[in-house]
């Protein structure tokens, strides 16, 4: 059985550096845009802090001493809305905690006034599609050509919602 923690505090050092690990895999981010990025310790430390300070979401998640991933939320306070967005480790895809994950934390925004749970990817992002239709979402909408995915390669995004 799953058994996750969800962990709304500063990550340590230790947790920064696998998460820069993860954020820095090509395969692992192939459907995120944070492949155009170069990760480092410091710009984790300053989104987190960035996260934070706009009075957003953010949490790592442990089952039991292991780092499993991250899940955070930018909040539309007047609307109270989330679009959430997680991170899983390579090591523990495809076994269950990504949705595990996304249902725990979109029910701990319900429980603080969240009304609505938004989250998009890349059509072609079959897993967090699932995770999405797992958790009772709907697609909401497509932005066709959204994503360039190499020269003369485009995907759509696709916009799934739920009202809590």
């Amino acid at each position: 059985m799953i058994m996750i923690e969800l962990i709304h505090e500063e990550p340590a050092t230790r947790d920064f550096e696998q998460i820069v690990g993860w954020l820095n895999d090509t395969v692992l981010m192939r459907y995120s845009e944070q492949r155009h990025k170069k990760h480092t310790i410091e710009t984790q430390k300053q989104y987190y802090r960035t996260m934070i300070n706009d009075e957003n979401s953010y949490c790592i998640v442990r089952d039991g001493t292991a780092l499993i991933g991250t899940v955070s939320a930018v909040i539309d306070d007047y609307n109270l809305v989330a679009d959430v967005g997680i991170l899983v480790s390579p090591w523990h895809i495809g076994k269950g905690y990504g949705y595990i994950i996304w249902r725990a934390y979109c029910s701990q925004l319900a429980e603080d006034g969240i009304r609505k749970i938004e989250g998009g990817c890349m059509a072609q992002n079959k897993a967090m599609i699932r995770i999405f239709e797992k958790n009772n979402m709907r697609l909401e909408g497509t932005r066709k050509y959204h994503f360039q995915t190499g020269k003369d390669q485009y995907d759509d995004m696709v916009l799934y919602g739920m009202l809590t």
